[in-house]
């Protein structure tokens, strides 16, 4: 038929949250201090693919400063890895996007570990 859409209708939110707790307890593995991974709602992410989603978790530095932040797309199950970006005298700039599929989790802890300065890429 011509004009319909195959994407199943079911919620794929549980799917995404448990995959985001892997995600966490994977980074903790990684030497990164549980007390540096924050859980936000991620209302206030802008893009289709993540909004009105599943929790995010932010992971930040010893001194405050934002390193990442990572989602689980809901119906695609990719791992949506926000890595912050800083320019010239410490000035913001775009967050560089890394989307991840659901079969290497390993690869996004990776990225995030190495943008924490934990072991290597």
């Amino acid at each position: 038929m011509t004009g319909t859409h195959t994407t199943p209708a079911l919620d794929q939110a549980p799917e995404a949250e448990a995959a985001l707790e892997r995600f966490h307890r994977s980074l903790v593995a990684e030497g990164i201090s549980p007390k540096l991974i924050q859980r936000t709602t991620g209302e206030s992410e802008p893009l289709a693919e993540t909004a009105d989603q599943s929790p995010t978790l932010v992971i930040y530095r010893d001194a405050g400063w934002r390193v990442a932040t990572v989602a689980v797309g809901r119906r695609s199950g990719m791992y949506i890895v926000d890595l912050a970006q800083v320019g010239p005298d410490n000035g913001p700039k775009p967050d560089l996007r890394t989307l991840v599929p659901p079969a290497m989790p390993h690869r996004a802890v990776r990225l995030v570990a190495h943008a924490c300065g934990v072991g290597a890429l």
